[in-house]
């Protein structure tokens, strides 16, 4: 597969592929697993707001780490997708608030939640490679989201979530494609060099 130059539209077919045969059990197995990485997420990066995902077509579910940052008294949030531009808003998220269905089907907080804005974000992906580029939906939410709060604060940290079967060797990347921080997996975090 690594051989072969592929299209993002192709690689984009061929991990949702890979990912659908993950088994529910497994996807839940890594969701709690990941909670355990949380130590090494606050000794690498600062953060005071982090910004999760509601898991959608197979992904991994980071509620369970975001619970975690809340019990160690951090604020949590989850993106809500505007209906007009890109740029993802977050609203405070807590296991007591309750969820809609926003734009595409996914669950977000309700309009009673909170704006914040995280200067932590864990990002949704299909695929990630070696040097920290991802592979997103193709939608450029994340990209256009990440770009401005990137030029608007100093530290700011973006992790992708993903299974190691995520991994690919070199993705074809364009000029508005932002890297990530680092990525965790079944085996941890993995910071990338900048």
């Amino acid at each position: 597969m690594s051989e072969v130059i592929l299209t993002k539209q192709e690689l984009r077919k061929y991990f949702l592929d890979k990912r659908k045969n993950i088994s529910n059990h497994y996807a839940q197995k890594v969701s709690n697993k990941v909670t355990k990485y949380f130590n090494s997420i606050i000794d690498n990066y600062s953060v005071s707001v982090v910004a999760g995902f509601h898991p959608f077509r197979n992904e991994i579910n980071t509620l369970p780490l975001l619970k975690v940052f809340i019990s160690n008294g951090y604020k949590t949030c989850l993106p809500v997708t505007p209906l007009k531009d890109k740029i993802l808003r977050f609203r405070e998220w807590t296991p007591k608030i309750n969820l809609i269905r926003g734009k595409y089907g996914i669950l977000e907080p309700n309009q009673d939640c909170n704006t914040i804005e995280p200067d932590m974000i864990l990002v949704p992906l299909l695929a990630y490679d070696e040097i920290g580029h991802r592979l997103g939906y193709g939608g450029g939410y994340y990209d256009q989201t990440l770009r401005k709060l990137i030029s608007t604060k100093k530290n700011f940290t973006c992790i992708g979530v993903a299974f190691k079967i995520q991994k690919f060797k070199k993705l074809p990347i364009d000029t508005f494609d932002i890297p990530l921080d680092a990525v965790i997996d079944e085996d941890g975090l993995i910071p990338f060099k900048k």
